[in-house]
C-alpha cells in the first residue's frame, strides 16, 4: 500500500499570498463605493444596500469581508468603521488615502494582469507619458493626505533635532510635491523660510496647501526641472523626500549641485528607500517596485547608496538612520557641508 508522504507543512504561505488578491479587491471595492462614508455611525447591511442601490446579500458579504480585514466592526448585525478606517478611508478626512490607493492600483493593474508575459517577453512599449505633469499633480495631491497621516509631523520632529536646526534661516524642498513636508518642517521652527522646487504644474497645486496652512509669508515655490535648472543658493537645509530616484543614474552630479547650493555648514537630508538582503527586503517595497521594474524602470536605491554618494561628493559628515513609516521602512541620510 502506498503511504501518504511524511510531510507536516503547518504554514501554507502560498495560500496566504494568493488570498492577498481578494483582500486588496475587497478594500478597493469599499473605496470605490464610498462604503466608509456611510459607516461613520453603525448601520445594517440592508441600510447600506439601500444607500448604494446595491444587491443586499452581496453588500453584506462585502461588509463582512471588510470586517475580516479589520476595517469595520460588526456587532449584532450593525457595521461601523474601525478607528483606522474612520481616519484614513472616509473621503472628507484630511488624512483620506482612498484616492492614493486607487491610483496605485491603476498604475500597477496592467502589469499585474500580464506579469507572466512581462517575465517571458520583457517590458511592453511605454503606455503612459510620465512627462505629463498632470500625472505628477495627481500623484502629489493624493500623497499629501498620506503625509498628513502623522508621518510629516513625525519626520519634522526628527529633523528639528538636527544640530543647528534652530539657527537655520532658509530651506529648499527638492521635488517637494504638495509641500506638506515643508509645512511640517517650518512649523517646527519659529522663523525659517522655505522654497518648494517642483514642476510648474505641481507647484501651482502646492500653493493651495500653502494657503490652507497660512504659510504664504514663509513658504514660496519655484518651478522647473531640478535635474537641469538652477536650485538657488545659500540654503541652510535642503530636504529631498523620495525624489532622488529620478536622478539615480546621475547621482554624483546631483550631489555636487546640492552641495554648491548649501551654505557652509548647511545640511542636506535625503529621505528615501534602501533595499537590503541583495534587493529582496523590505518585502513590501520590493514588491511595489517590482511592477515598475518589470516595465523597464528600476530607480530603487540600495541601502547606503545615497550616503556613499554624499561622502564622495565632499560632504564632511554623513549620519544615517532607518525609520519605520506606515507604508515601508525608509532611510534618512543626513549630510553636512564643511563650515
Amino acid at each position: 500500500m502506498k503511504m501518504l508522504p511524511d510531510i507536516n507543512l503547518r504554514d501554507h504561505s502560498s495560500y496566504r499570498i494568493i488570498n492577498g488578491r481578494v483582500r486588496a479587491q475587497v478594500l478597493l471595492t469599499g473605496i470605490e463605493l464610498f462604503i466608509f462614508d456611510y459607516l461613520r455611525t453603525a448601520k445594517s447591511a440592508p441600510e447600506i444596500a439601500e444607500k448604494l442601490h446595491s444587491h443586499e446579500a452581496n453588500t453584506r458579504l462585502s461588509l463582512d469581508g471588510l470586517t475580516a480585514l479589520g476595517l469595520l466592526e460588526k456587532n449584532n448585525g450593525q457595521y461601523k468603521n474601525s478607528a483606522e478606517a474612520e481616519i484614513s478611508l472616509t473621503s472628507n478626512s484630511p488624512a483620506y488615502v482612498g484616492e492614493m490607493l486607487l491610483m496605485m492600483n491603476n498604475f500597477t493593474a496592467p502589469a499585474i494582469k500580464d506579469m507572466t508575459g512581462l517575465v517571458k517577453d520583457g517590458p511592453l512599449p511605454v503606455q503612459t507619458d510620465m512627462g505629463d505633469q498632470s500625472i505628477w499633480v495627481e500623484y502629489a495631491r493624493t500623497m499629501a493626505n498620506y503625509q498628513r497621516c502623522g508621518i510629516a509631523r513625525g519626520i519634522a520632529g526628527i529633523v528639528a533635532k538636527v544640530e543647528g536646526f534652530s539657527s537655520f534661516q532658509k530651506m529648499l524642498d527638492l521635488g517637494g510635491g504638495s509641500g506638506i513636508f515643508s509645512i511640517a518642517l517650518l512649523a517646527e521652527h519659529p522663523s525659517m523660510k522655505g522654497v518648494i522646487f517642483d514642476q510648474p504644474a505641481v507647484i501651482e497645486m502646492a500653493e493651495e496647501f500653502i494657503a490652507e496652512y497660512e504659510m504664504q509669508e514663509r513658504l514660496t515655490v519655484m518651478g522647473g526641472d531640478y535635474a537641469t535648472d538652477p536650485l538657488g543658493r545659500d540654503y541652510d537645509l535642503i530636504w529631498a523626500s523620495a525624489t532622488l530616484n529620478f536622478v539615480r543614474d546621475d547621482l554624483p552630479r546631483m550631489m555636487q549641485k546640492i552641495l554648491k547650493a548649501l551654505k557652509p555648514g548647511g545640511v542636506f537630508i535625503s529621505f528615501a528607500d534602501g533595499a537590503t538582503h541583495e534587493r529582496t527586503r523590505p518585502s513590501m517595497f520590493i514588491l511595489e517596485n517590482l511592477i515598475y521594474g518589470l516595465n523597464g524602470t528600476d530607480t530603487m536605491f540600495d541601502q547606503g547608496e545615497i550616503a556613499e554618494a554624499m561622502r564622495e561628493a565632499g560632504f564632511t559628515s554623513v549620519v544615517s538612520r532607518t525609520i519605520e513609516t506606515p507604508m515601508v521602512r525608509m532611510d534618512m541620510d543626513i549630510a553636512r557641508k564643511t563650515d
